[in-house]
């Protein structure tokens, strides 16, 4: 066969084989990132809306060209909402020497891992019920329960609201809640509010129907229920059984289309939120911010599940340690990337845009938060507040 004809088939194939090769050359291998989930357990509902979060986010991030070329792999790990077992996981993923590593899922998960986190790796927890130590390798997503409860304070003196109740497990989510409540109820803003009864119960327990009738007789006007999932449901059940009456409203962790589903007939009739304007798009007048919301959407819309607030509390982590990467690259220590990290500022997100110089370890506070309200007849969200917790 002449040289000519023979160079002029191997430029054809050569030609083919850019055609039909993978849009990373092949070449480049995934870059791990590891996440540990709920995936069952008391939270699973949000471990795998996390779950969900993630993997659309690969597919949207690797169209974009990846870090330099390389595109991303979250491999996720299920601590099953257990602390213990989410140390054994962050152990083991420890002698791979990451430099972070995503979640875990709940305050108690959190709170145990943090300890092994003095050196590194960056702990990005999806908790809002923990405070990252200022300066430290932990990190946490979204505003703190004290961010959520000085809007959700805001919104309730805005209403004229003097009388309060509190309902709360014993466990570290709920202990930060009653310590957040405490110290919001010191504020000079908050002097007309007084809290008139406070209960506590086992997340264990079947039954609250001894505290909410104390809560029924104390003349409270609205209901603070300090936790989420299976003990927020054994919460609800209560109210319901006991016709107590009154607004009640939770925090972050029950923003979830599937905890609504599964509690729906027991939910109470007036229920509120202490969410983001992620459920409240409506309220989001930043354009940065719009096209980051947008983006979200349309990566969870392409990944054919539907959009639920309790994924951008994976979506947003991911995306500032991504874009963090692209900065330090992937071969950063855990030392360069918390140092960058607690520097990143103008990073929009789904939840507000990030400024970690101001708000250490998280990047929003209240100044990010919407109250919305359940609508049981559309199975939807409806803002209740302005961003902050003003009244509408």
């Amino acid at each position: 066969m002449p040289a000519r004809l023979l160079r002029l088939i191997a430029g054809a194939l050569c030609a083919l084989a850019l055609a039909i090769a993978p849009s990373f050359g092949g070449a480049a291998d995934p870059y791990e990132i590891y996440s540990i989930q709920a995936m069952t357990g008391g939270l699973s509902f949000v471990g795998k809306t996390g779950a969900d979060a993630l993997q659309a986010f690969e597919t949207y991030f690797n169209k974009s060209g990846g870090i330099h070329g390389r595109p991303i792999h979250f491999v996720l790990e299920d601590a099953q909402t257990n602390p213990a077992l989410a140390i054994q996981l962050t152990n083991e993923l420890g002698s791979k020497h990451l430099p972070f590593v995503m979640g875990p899922t709940s305050a108690a998960e959190c709170n145990a891992v943090y300890a092994l986190a003095k050196t590194g790796p960056v702990i990005w927890c999806y908790s809002s019920a923990v405070n990252g130590t200022p300066g430290s390798f932990e990190f946490q997503t979204s505003a703190t329960n004290y961010d959520y409860n000085v809007a959700a304070m805001r919104w309730v003196t805005g209403r004229g609201i003097k009388r309060i109740a509190l309902i709360t497990p014993t466990d570290a989510t709920g202990q930060a809640y009653d310590r957040a409540i405490d110290s919001i109820l010191q504020l000079p803003e908050n002097k007309s509010i007084v809290l008139v009864d406070r209960e506590h119960f086992n997340p264990a327990d079947v039954s609250v129907a001894a505290q909410i009738s104390k809560i029924h007789a104390s003349g409270a006007q609205i209901l603070f229920v300090g936790t989420a999932g299976t003990p927020a449901g054994i919460a609800f059940h209560g109210i319901t059984d006991a016709g107590l009456n009154i607004p009640v409203i939770t925090g972050n962790g029950n923003a979830s289309q599937a905890f609504m589903k599964q509690y729906a007939s027991i939910l109470p009739k007036e229920l509120y939120v202490e969410s983001t304007h992620c459920l409240a798009p409506s309220a989001i007048t930043d354009r940065a911010e719009k096209a980051a919301y947008d983006s979200y959407v349309a990566a969870m819309t392409a990944h054919g599940v539907p959009v639920d607030c309790l994924q951008s509390l994976a979506w947003d982590p991911a995306l500032l340690l991504t874009t963090a990467l692209r900065k330090v690259g992937t071969n950063a220590t855990a030392e360069q990337l918390r140092a960058y990290l607690a520097n990143m500022r103008g990073v929009a997100g789904v939840n507000g845009t990030y400024d970690f110089r101001r708000v250490p370890q998280r990047g929003l506070d209240d100044r990010a938060v919407v109250i919305i309200r359940w609508n049981e007849a559309n199975s939807t969200w409806v803002p209740a507040s302005k961003v902050g917790g003003a009244p509408l």
